[in-house]
C-alpha cells in the first residue's frame, strides 16, 4: 500500500553481548519498538514476556519464521488472558503468506473485540494480500455501526473501494470522510490515485498539490513520492516551466 512495501530481504538482526559499548539490548531494543503505540498499549506489550519481547522484535525486523516460533509461545503462554498477541501473530503469518492461519487468529479475536479498528486494517491487509478485496468489503461491512464513520475504518473502506476499481464509491467514502474528519494527506492521497485511475489529472495534481502546500505549511517533511506524482501530471498537463524543472532537480536529490 501507499505506506511503501515491506524489505523482502531484510538484514537479519544481530544481537551481541549487551555489555559491548553502543551495543543495544533487547530490552532498549523493544523499548525504542513500543515507545510509538499507545501507553496503554506500551503498558500491557511489556507485560507478555521474553517470548513475546523475542517475537515483536523479530517480526520488526523482517524474521517472520522466528516472529511466529517465539508469537506463539508467547500466545500459548498467556492462553486465558485478553491479549494483542493473536494480531502481531496475525501479522507475521500473513508476511508468511500463511493466510489460513492469519485468518483463524483474526476471526477469534474480532469474536472477542469487535470494536478493535486493528483487527480490521488486519483483515484488509490479509484479504488485498489475497487478491481478494471483495472479501475485505464484506469483513468492513461486519464491523459495528458505531466505528464504521471513523477515519481509521474509512480510509480502509476507500482502499478497499479503489482495489476493487469501484472508483466512484472510493470516492464518495473519502470525500464523506473529509466532510467528518477535514482534509488530511491520508484521505487526500487516496483521492489522488483515484482521479489518476479514472485519468482526471486536473483534480489528482490539485490533490498532490495540497498535500504539497499543506506540508509545506506546518513545517512537514514532504514524500518524494507525492513531489514526484504532482511533478509528472504538471508535465502531462503542459507544464514545462522553470518552477516545474526546478521540482525535478530538487528531486534528483530527494528521490535519487
Amino acid at each position: 500500500d501507499d505506506a511503501g512495501e515491506e524489505d523482502k530481504n531484510p538484514e537479519p538482526l544481530v544481537l551481541t553481548d549487551p555489555a559491548e559499548p553502543g551495543v543495544q539490548s533487547e530490552d532498549e531494543i523493544f523499548t525504542v519498538l513500543i515507545s510509538s503505540l499507545p501507553d496503554h498499549v506500551q503498558k500491557v506489550y511489556a507485560r507478555y514476556g521474553e517470548a513475546f519481547k523475542k517475537g515483536y522484535i523479530s517480526l520488526n525486523h523482517g524474521d517472520f519464521q522466528k516472529a511466529v516460533q517465539q508469537l506463539s509461545i508467547a500466545h500459548e503462554e498467556n492462553a486465558g488472558s485478553m491479549t494483542y498477541i493473536p494480531l502481531e501473530l496475525a501479522t507475521a503469518y500473513i508476511h508468511l503468506r500463511n493466510f489460513s492461519k492469519a485468518l483463524e487468529l483474526l476471526d477469534e479475536y474480532a469474536a472477542q473485540n469487535p470494536y478493535d479498528i486493528r483487527v480490521y486494517q488486519l483483515f484488509c491487509e490479509l484479504f488485498w494480500e489475497e487478491g481478494s478485496p471483495k472479501i475485505a468489503m464484506a469483513r468492513l461491512s461486519t464491523a459495528p455501526e458505531s466505528i464504521r464513520s471513523e477515519k481509521a475504518m474509512q480510509l480502509l473502506a476507500g482502499e478497499t473501494l479503489y482495489r476493487i476499481g469501484a472508483y466512484d464509491a472510493a470516492e464518495n467514502t473519502f470525500m464523506q470522510a473529509i466532510r467528518i474528519h477535514g482534509k488530511d494527506e491520508l484521505l487526500m492521497r487516496g483521492l489522488a490515485k483515484i482521479y489518476e485511475a479514472r485519468g482526471e489529472i486536473v483534480k489528482a495534481r490539485e490533490s498532490y498539490a495540497w498535500i504539497l502546500n499543506h506540508n509545506a505549511g506546518c513545517g512537514c517533511s514532504i514524500d518524494p513520492f507525492i513531489k514526484r506524482r504532482y511533478a509528472d501530471l504538471c508535465f502531462k498537463s503542459g507544464d514545462r516551466s522553470a518552477r516545474l524543472l526546478e521540482i525535478y532537480f530538487s528531486l534528483v536529490t530527494d528521490d535519487p
